[in-house]
């Protein structure tokens, strides 16, 4: 698309988080990232996802938000945790002036973690951010830490651990007070605009809310936006497109950076609490937590 006959053809998705798409250096997820996307050299891809590290970023923010001063990062050594999740983590904390207490790969195989917990424990945090999966290791290690550290430690995750019925079912009581970030406020947790209340209720996504149902209709909003400002030609549409500013939009107000991230970026962070209230309005994949807060990743946070 990138080489389409006519210049660059013009891209957004409302799902796609992967971090490469957009970023490189320390950020790529393979090597040439994300220069490879972009063989002519013009950024055609935008999004209004939020990228996948900023739910390292995020759960930072979280952190100090809940007055927190020490925290541990941990991340499945064979994977790209570290990268997606776990470093993201750990630079924001510091930034926001909280001490990494340390950082440490854990084997997805390993036969027992009551040594990782304890030394979780000895280091003195008050949060520890799990980089991983539920079905590689990641049952196990939440149950050590929660054995070894009980509840006054706070437990962070980012969605792809597990759904949460699957991780209440594998884990049971250790889920309780799990923090898991999302890349899809759920709309019933959203500070919409009327435009994205009545999208929102006309399209019945208070009463059975689906992902990605708002960022979808935003983006098609935003393309018919840019199409109407251009002169008709690819370039112009693309232009008009990466210079967008959405205000009182149905995800709000928002613009892309330079790189085509949409920013501000404004993550869900759900809490584990064994039940979801009726009417609460969350996925079915967060069925058995609620919607704790919103979190605002702010610029000087996303680069």
């Amino acid at each position: 698309m990138n080489r389409a006959p006519g210049g660059p053809l013009a891209m957004i998705s409302p799902t796609n988080s992967g971090t490469g798409l957009t970023r490189g250096g320390r950020l790529a997820e393979s090597r040439g990232q994300p220069g490879v996307f972009y063989p002519t050299g013009v950024r055609n891809f935008v999004r209004v996802a939020p990228r996948e590290d900023l739910q390292g970023v995020a759960h930072a923010i979280l952190a100090r938000q809940l007055g927190l001063k020490r925290v541990y990062a941990l991340y499945e050594r064979s994977s790209g945790w570290q990268i997606e999740h776990a470093d993201p983590f750990r630079r924001a904390a510091r930034r926001l002036g909280l001490r990494v207490a340390g950082s440490r790969a854990f084997d997805p195989e390993a036969r027992s973690y009551g040594a990782l917990a304890s030394s979780v424990a000895r280091s003195g945090a008050q949060a520890v951010f799990l980089g991983g999966e539920l079905a590689a290791g990641g049952d196990r290690l939440l149950k050590a830490l929660r054995a070894r550290l009980g509840t006054r430690v706070k437990i962070m995750v980012a969605d792809p651990f597990s759904s949460v019925p699957d991780l209440l079912k594998v884990a049971g009581p250790a889920a309780r007070g799990l923090y898991m970030s999302y890349i899809d406020v759920p709309p019933a947790a959203r500070e919409l605009s009327p435009a994205g209340r009545r999208f929102a209720r006309d399209f019945g996504a208070f009463s059975t809310p689906t992902q990605f149902v708002l960022p979808a209709a935003q983006a098609a909003e935003v393309v018919l936006d840019a199409i109407a400002r251009s002169d008709g030609t690819r370039a112009s549409v693309l232009e008009e497109l990466r210079k967008a500013r959405v205000k009182g939009g149905i995800l709000g107000s928002f613009r892309f950076d330079r790189n085509g991230d949409i920013t501000p970026a404004r993550l869900p962070i759900f809490r584990v609490t064994g039940k979801t209230p009726p009417g609460a309005g969350v996925y079915g994949y967060f069925e058995g937590a609620v919607v704790d807060r919103v979190v605002t990743v702010p610029a000087r946070l996303a680069g």
